[in-house]
């Protein structure tokens, strides 16, 4: 029992010196030092808003938009500095929900901020929470007299930084982006830098040339196949990398019940001991 247990201690600080650590403030293996660029919104006009926008897998599409913005209606007023994921594979780190009591109605309105990283704080940390929602660093909001939110968490005079993340089918990325905000109204970008390391261990000449997965897409059932007959380990991950189901193939193939899946893209994650391969699923309703 102790030889076990000193065993799976052993194994654990293994794994944790083995990780890839990533900091804020590091310089990771893409670095863009930019001239400060400084968003801004006015509200000498009813509407006004500055961003800028960052493509952190190198693919030519926007992963992150951070924006100064200002709107004015009848009797409503709304001012923020946000940070936006544009598609599903991107993540920004989360701090708390700013709540707000509205007297009027007696309904609490809540406002996702998002979380403060100082130079040096660890991006991947297992306690940092990620969302693939709008993250507010600033915002003053009323609506009819009602406060909605007054987040000033990120107006300071010193450089923060911003937590993101991407992942995908095969790969997930972390980053960072330094900015300062001296008032709620704007925001000054620094620079930015993320990594580009592939998070699972891939041959595909290997075992990714023996593994079909059909029908797919599928809507109730599916098989996974392997012309080896190996004995693997199956995962299956949401896009957001969370585990919905994890099976062993014993005999080379496996039948698999997706009826109570929703519809979108998974991923199947099929393992050896020394290989993971990652193939993707589509479940259609």
């Amino acid at each position: 029992m102790i030889k076990n247990v000193i065993a799976v201690i052993f194994l654990n600080v293994c794994l944790h010196l083995n990780a890839q650590v990533y900091k804020a403030g590091q310089m990771l293996a893409t670095y863009y030092d930019i001239p400060d660029t400084l968003i801004n919104y006015s509200c000498a006009t009813h509407y006004s808003k500055e961003s800028y926008f960052f493509d952190i897998n190198a693919d030519n599409i926007n992963d992150f938009e951070l924006q100064a913005y200002c709107g004015i209606s009848l009797g409503q007023s709304s001012t923020s500095v946000f940070i936006k994921p544009l598609n599903i594979n991107s993540f920004s780190a989360f701090s708390h929900n700013d709540s707000v009591l509205c007297p009027m109605d007696s309904i609490w309105y809540k406002s996702k901020v998002a979380k403060i990283f100082a130079n040096g704080d660890t991006l991947n940390s297992t306690t940092v929470k990620w969302e693939n929602d709008l993250l507010y660093l600033t915002l003053s909001k009323n609506i009819m007299g009602c406060p909605y939110g007054d987040v000033n968490d990120w107006v300071n005079q010193n450089d923060q930084f911003i937590g993101i993340k991407y992942r995908d089918l095969t790969d997930t990325i972390y980053g960072w982006i330094r900015v300062n905000v001296p008032q709620n109204y704007n925001c000054y970008i620094k620079d930015y830098s993320y990594s580009q390391t592939p998070n699972y261990v891939r041959n595909l000449n290997d075992i990714g040339q023996k593994v079909s997965i059909y029908p797919n897409p599928c809507n109730s059932y599916f098989t996974i196949k392997e012309s080896d007959a190996a004995k693997r380990q199956m995962q299956i991950l949401d896009m957001t990398g969370q585990q919905i189901l994890s099976q062993a193939i014993q005999s080379g193939k496996i039948n698999i019940d997706a009826s109570g899946l929703a519809q979108g893209v998974y991923t199947i994650c099929i393992s050896s001991d020394e290989q993971q391969i990652n193939k993707r699923l589509v479940i259609v309703k």
